[in-house]
């Protein structure tokens, strides 16, 4: 569980799914994330970053290179 960015997450848009409709992608993309279940290319942990106004290491922590 990718919790620092779950955090963020309720912490800037509430919801997940009002995160997912801000980067339109759908809900279970964030959900899969989130449980580490999928994994983002560093373009899109950019994107994210860039949503939530932070830096791809507070949300994405145990990245390499990050």
């Amino acid at each position: 569980m990718n919790w620092p960015l779950k955090v963020r997450i309720i912490e800037h848009f509430g919801k997940q799914w009002l995160f997912a409709r801000e980067l339109g992608i759908d809900d279970s993309i964030v959900s899969r994330v989130i449980n580490g279940a999928k994994d983002l290319p560093p373009e899109q942990q950019k994107r994210w970053a860039k949503a939530m106004r932070c830096q791809v290491a507070d949300i994405f922590p145990d990245q390499p290179g990050q």
